[in-house]
């Protein structure tokens, strides 16, 4: 899975870095508490993470997907006594049945992936579909 954090550029240009790395450090911290021992959570850099686990059918990935999806959509950041933030993502999903030849071809999938959830979001956003 590659999750994209949505318009996490202006939260760094509007309120700073420090306020970015707060966000970035509060939802990774979220997205760890929802996952197993055998899911594991890597920040790729900027505000693009990378969750890697094992899904017995496709199913079960989407439900996983849509958990993170809806849990971040809901959880308001705290970032000090006057400010509160809302962050959403974009969180593409690729599963295999046999591994790939490389983990960066694993990655290139995922970010196709979120990619194209990105532009999903956007087109029914404009639609009034969001």
């Amino acid at each position: 899975m590659y999750l994209d954090l949505n318009n996490f550029k202006q939260i760094n240009d509007n309120l700073g870095h420090d306020v970015g790395d707060k966000v970035l450090m509060l939802i990774a911290s979220e997205i760890s508490k929802q996952l197993e021992t055998d899911e594991h959570l890597g920040r790729i850099g900027g505000d693009e993470f990378v969750i890697a686990a094992y899904f017995r059918n496709e199913e079960a990935a989407q439900y996983f997907r849509d958990k993170i999806v809806n849990n971040l959509k809901h959880f308001a950041l705290k970032i000090d006594e006057k400010l509160t933030l809302d962050v959403t993502c974009s969180l593409g999903c690729k599963t295999f049945n046999e591994a790939p030849q490389s983990l960066r071809d694993m990655l290139i999938l995922a970010d196709e992936s979120m990619y194209q959830v990105k532009q999903s979001e956007k087109k029914n956003t404009a639609t009034g579909l969001y």
